[in-house]
C-alpha cells in the first residue's frame, strides 16, 4: 500500500531530481528520435541547461550551428532554419551533455485535438469499432514517413513546460492506438503531397472547449472567472493535496487484504487453489460493465482467468498487460502480487505489470484481479489487443491474448466500504484551462503547419457561450504559438440524441458561423455519418478526409480539389415558396434518396411545419400547403436529423436556419 511516508519521500526525491536535472541538458518530450520538423521555416528548439552556459544546435541538412545561452532559470530557446521536405536527418544539441536525435524528417506538422471523437483510436473501443480501419492499420508500415506523437493525458492547474510521449514511426501498433480522425487526415495529406507528415495528438474525451483555452483568455468570461481564480490558488492546492494523500493512505489501509470483513479476503479469492467453479462468466474487456444486472455496480469485484504459460517462457520475465481499468485494481498470478493502482485517478492508466523470471512456471497459471469501482460504471475498458501476456525479451509478437472468457464474483458493495476520501484539490478535465495547461502548452512553440479540431459535444447545453468560447480558443492558440494565423480546420458535430434540454443544432450553427469569426478556418460537415444512438460516428475515414481536403485546397493550394459541402448563403421569398441559395454549390446539388428530407418552413407565426423541397440547379425551393406566406426555412434542425442534401462533389450540406427566433 501507498503510505504517507512513501508519498513524502517520493515528493522529496522528485524535487531533488528536478533540481539536479535543471543543471543538465534536458529537452522536452516533443523532441525525440523519429520526429518531424516543419519544413521551410525557422523552427524553435528549446530546453534546459545550466544557467548561463552555451547551447549549440546543428541540423545535418546544412551542418550549420546555432548558439544561445541558457537564462538564469536554465531555460533556453533558439531557431534553426529548415529546408524543403526530406530526410532522414539528425539534430544535434550540445550543452552540458549532448543529445543526437536520429531519423528526423522534414515535412508538414499538424496538431490533432479535441474530445473523444478525436481521441478515438484506429483500433476503436470495445463495442465501438472504427469502420474499415483494419486494412488501413495493416498497410500502415507502407508509409514510414508518417510520424505520430501521442500527448499523454495530463491535467494541470499551471501551464506545464513538458509532457510525456515520443514520436513513433508508422506501424500497425503505433497507428492502432492513434487518433483515427487524425490519422486519416494525415494519410490523405501524405498521399497527395508525397512528403513526410507529423501528427501530434492531444485529446481527451468528454471535455468542453473552455478546458482547452488558456487562463488569460477564458477568464475574460465572467462565468469562468471564479473557477480560474480557485485553480490559481496554488497554496490552497498544496494544503488540500497533502490532506488528501493522508486520507487516501488511511483509506487504502482499510480496503487492504487485511480487512477480513470482506468475503474475498476472508475466503482468499486470490489463491491459485481457490475453487471458482461456481462463479459467473464474462467476456473481457467489456467496455464499461455492460451486464444490466450490475451495470452501475460500485464496490469490489474479483476476476479470475486460467492461462497456460509455454515451457519456453519459464525462467523469463513476463509482461502482463490489461489495458486501462476503471478505476482501481490489485493483480496476482499464482498468489504472487504483480502490482496495484489504488487511486480513483488511475482509471485511464493502461495496466502493465511484470512477472519476474523466478516466479514464472510453465503450464496452468491463475491470473486474478481485485477491482474497486467508486464512480458509476467501471470495468476493463480497453481493446482486446491490449489484454496480453508475453516474454519481455521476445516482445509481444508471440503474445498470448488475455481477452475472452473470465470468471467473476462481486465482493462488497460500496455502502459496506469505508468512504473514499474527498480530494478538495482535485482538478477535473471539464475545468477551464486545465487541458491547455497540461496537454497543449507543453508542445508550444513546436513549429506546426496548422491544427485540426473535433469537439463540441460537451458544449451542447450552452451553444450561445460556445459560440464565443470557440473562436476565443483559436485566437488564443495562435497568440501563444506566435506562428501567425495558422490554418484551423474543425469538424461540425454529427447528429446524436443527446437527451432532454439539448439543442445540438445550435452548436452546429455556432460552428457554421465560426467560419466567419475565425480567419483561415474550415469546417468538415458530418450530417451523414452520425449514428443517432452513438456519439462516436464510426466512419472516421470520411471525417479525416473531409478535413484533409480543406487543407489540400486552402493551405496547399490544390485548386482542383472540392473541399466543402453546401453552406447556406441567402434566401428569397417567391410567393408561397422560399428559394435557398448556397455557397459551394456552383456545380449543382443532389439528393441521396428519393426526395429531400428534414426541411421545415414557417410563416410570421413562427410555427414550423414539415416542408416539401426540390433542387433547382444550384438552389433548393421549399414550400408547404400549410404556409401560404412563408418567411423562414430550417434544415436538419434537431439533435437527430439526418438530412440528405449534398453537392455534386459528394459533400453534405450543413444544417441551417434562415431565422433568429428563440423557439
Amino acid at each position: 500500500m501507498y503510505k504517507l511516508r512513501s508519498w513524502l519521500l517520493f515528493i522529496a526525491f522528485n524535487f531533488l531530481f528536478q533540481f539536479v536535472a535543471a543543471q543538465q541538458l534536458k529537452m522536452p518530450a516533443i523532441f525525440s528520435d523519429n520526429m518531424v520538423l516543419q519544413q521551410k521555416t525557422n523552427v524553435p528548439v528549446w530546453g534546459w541547461n545550466t544557467p548561463g552556459r552555451e547551447v549549440q544546435v546543428t541540423g545535418s541538412w546544412n551542418h550549420k550551428t546555432v548558439r544561445t545561452l541558457a537564462d538564469n532559470s536554465g531555460k533556453w530557446m533558439l531557431k534553426i532554419k529548415t529546408p524543403a521536405a526530406g530526410g532522414p536527418y539528425t539534430l544535434t544539441v550540445k550543452g552540458e551533455q549532448s543529445v543526437v536525435f536520429q531519423n528526423v524528417m522534414i515535412g508538414e506538422v499538424w496538431i490533432c485535438s479535441g474530445q473523444s471523437n478525436m481521441e478515438m483510436p484506429m483500433a476503436g473501443w470495445t463495442n465501438q469499432p472504427v469502420q474499415n480501419s483494419e486494412p488501413t492499420i495493416k498497410e500502415s508500415s507502407n508509409y514510414p514517413d508518417i510520424r505520430l506523437f501521442n500527448v499523454q493525458k495530463k491535467l494541470s492547474a499551471v501551464p506545464l513546460s513538458d509532457c510525456k510521449g515520443s514520436w513513433k514511426v508508422n506501424s500497425p501498433k503505433s497507428v492502432a492506438s492513434f487518433s483515427a480522425t487524425g490519422y486519416y487526415f494525415g494519410l490523405e495529406l501524405y498521399k497527395k503531397l508525397k512528403i513526410p507528415v507529423g501528427l501530434i495528438m492531444s485529446a481527451w474525451g468528454g471535455t468542453p472547449s473552455e478546458s482547452w483555452t488558456p487562463y488569460d483568455e477564458i477568464s475574460k468570461y465572467e462565468y469562468f472567472r471564479p473557477d480560474v481564480e480557485k485553480l490559481q490558488n496554488l497554496e490552497q492546492h498544496k494544503t488540500d493535496s497533502i490532506n488528501f494523500l493522508k486520507d487516501l493512505s488511511d483509506w487504502q489501509s482499510k480496503v487492504d487484504l487485511t480487512n477480513m470483513n470482506f468475503p474475498g479476503t476472508a475466503q482468499n479469492w486470490k489463491s491459485k487453489d481457490f475453487d471458482d467453479s461456481g462463479w459467473n462468466k464474462i467476456n473481457q474487456p467489456t467496455g464499461w460493465w455492460n451486464d444490466q444486472k450490475w451495470r452501475y455496480y460500485r464496490g469490489i469485484v474479483w476476476f479470475r482467468k486460467s492461462i497456460v504459460i509455454p515451457q519456453e517462457w519459464e525462467g523469463k520475465d513476463l509482461s502482463v498487460e490489461l489495458g486501462p481499468i476503471d478505476e482501481m485494481d490489485m493483480c496476482w498470478i499464482n498468489d504472487y502480487k504483480l502490482g496495484e493502482h489504488m487511486a480513483v485517478t488511475d482509471f485511464n492508466i493502461p495496466r502493465k505489470y511484470i512477472l519476474p523470471a523466478e516466479k514464472v512456471k510453465s503450464g496452468a497459471n491463475t491470473l486474478v484481479i481485485r477491482m474497486i469501482n467508486i464512480n458509476e460504471a467501471g470495468g476493463l475498458y480497453g481493446t482486446p489487443s491490449q489484454l496480453k501476456i508475453y516474454s519481455v525479451a521476445e516482445g509481444d509478437s508471440k503474445a498470448i491474448s488475455l481477452a475472452g472468457e473470465w470468471k467473476y464474483k462481486t465482493d462488497v458493495y460500496i455502502a459496506r466500504m469505508p468512504a473514499y476520501p474527498v480530494d478538495k484539490s482535485v482538478i477535473k478535465p471539464d475545468m477551464p484551462g486545465v487541458l491547455f495547461n497540461g496537454m497543449i502548452n507543453p508542445v508550444i512553440p513546436f513549429a506546426i503547419k496548422g491544427s485540426i479540431w473535433y469537439q463540441g459535444e460537451s458544449n451542447v447545453y450552452d451553444a450561445n457561450l460556445y459560440s464565443k468560447i470557440f473562436p476565443s480558443l483559436v485566437k488564443s492558440w495562435r497568440e501563444k504559438w506566435n506562428q501567425g494565423v495558422f490554418p484551423f480546420y474543425y469538424v461540425q458535430i454529427a447528429p446524436f440524441g443527446y437527451g432532454k434540454g439539448s439543442k445540438s443544432q445550435l452548436v452546429r450553427e455556432a460552428q457554421l458561423h465560426s467560419l466567419d469569426k475565425i480567419p483561415n478556418s474550415g469546417m468538415a460537415v458530418t450530417m451523414d455519418v452520425g449514428t443517432i444512438k452513438g456519439i462516436h460516428p464510426p466512419y472516421k475515414d470520411s471525417v479525416g478526409r473531409r478535413l484533409a481536403v480543406w487543407a489540400l485546397s486552402r493551405t496547399y493550394k490544390m485548386k482542383a480539389i472540392a473541399y466543402s459541402g453546401p453552406l447556406y448563403k441567402s434566401m428569397k421569398v417567391e410567393g408561397p415558396n422560399i428559394r435557398i441559395m448556397f455557397d459551394h454549390a456552383n456545380h449543382g446539388l443532389t439528393v441521396k434518396g428519393e426526395e429531400l428530407t428534414f426541411f421545415e418552413i414557417a410563416g410570421a407565426d413562427q410555427k414550423f411545419v414539415p416542408a416539401k423541397a426540390y433542387i433547382d440547379n444550384n438552389t433548393v425551393v421549399v414550400s408547404s400547403p400549410e404556409v401560404a406566406q412563408p418567411v423562414a426555412v430550417r434544415y436538419g434542425w434537431s439533435d437527430t436529423a439526418t438530412p440528405n442534401l449534398f453537392n455534386t462533389e459528394g459533400f453534405p450540406a450543413s444544417s441551417f436556419r434562415t431565422d433568429d427566433w428563440d423557439n
